[in-house]
């Protein structure tokens, strides 16, 4: 007969409990793994354990940081865009190139983000 393997509900009620030895450096390297992916060490143990898939949450924090570094870049290039299209140009050049030089800031905030990924 094959034993089927349910997925534990998130608010069960743990009724056993197991401990386990770690060195000072394991026990640090666990509990790291865990919060990369938003788990508890014992949520994180327990479907390793068990053999259970492990979702990453780690991209979905770097796709988090992209967009809010692209919408940086999208509104300093508006700002940009609306000072070249002004037919009186209000800005002064000095403003224009703290624009240009933040524009080159984020963009390679976000390569640096990107090549992490």
């Amino acid at each position: 007969m094959e034993k089927k393997q349910i997925e534990p509900d998130r608010n069960r009620r743990a009724k056993n409990k197991i401990s386990v030895w770690l060195l000072p450096e394991e026990k640090t390297e666990i509990l790291e793994k865990a919060d990369a992916h938003s788990m508890s060490a014992s949520a994180y143990l327990r479907k390793l354990g068990l053999n259970y898939p492990i979702k990453s949450t780690i991209d979905f924090r770097s796709v988090e940081e992209l967009c809010k570094i692209n919408g940086d870049l999208s509104r300093l290039g508006n700002l940009l865009k609306m000072w070249l299209t002004n037919q009186d140009r209000t800005l002064d050049t000095a403003r224009v190139k703290k624009l240009l030089l933040d524009l080159e800031r984020i963009s390679g905030a976000l390569g640096e983000k990107v090549d992490k990924l």
